[in-house]
């Protein structure tokens, strides 16, 4: 049967948007206030999995397009704090220092 074949790929994907989007939310450290947002929009707005299978790749695009951001984000916050380690490091202590 085409259309239990097509349904079941339609849960398929849905299932691999979902599991996809908490990663993204997990990586993207998203607040749950905006989870929650879009899953109540998802009830509201879209009760049959076509619908849901669409909103869920629209989220998808929105989290994945922030995503390098936040990974160039992420790296600059790491390299500035091996910087300021490096820096810290690097002088010379004035403890244990014998005094004249």
């Amino acid at each position: 049967n085409k259309s239990a074949a097509a349904s079941a790929q339609q849960a398929d994907q849905l299932t691999q948007l979902k599991n996809a989007i908490q990663r993204l939310w997990t990586t993207l450290d998203t607040e749950h206030e905006e989870q929650s947002r879009f899953l109540r929009q998802l009830n509201e707005r879209a009760p049959h999995v076509d619908m849901q299978v669409a909103l869920y790749g629209q989220e998808y695009a929105r989290l994945n397009d922030k995503l390098p951001i936040m990974q160039s984000v992420t790296r600059r916050e790491f390299l500035k704090h091996r910087l300021e380690a490096l820096s810290k490091t690097s002088r010379p202590s004035s403890l244990g220092s014998p005094s004249n």
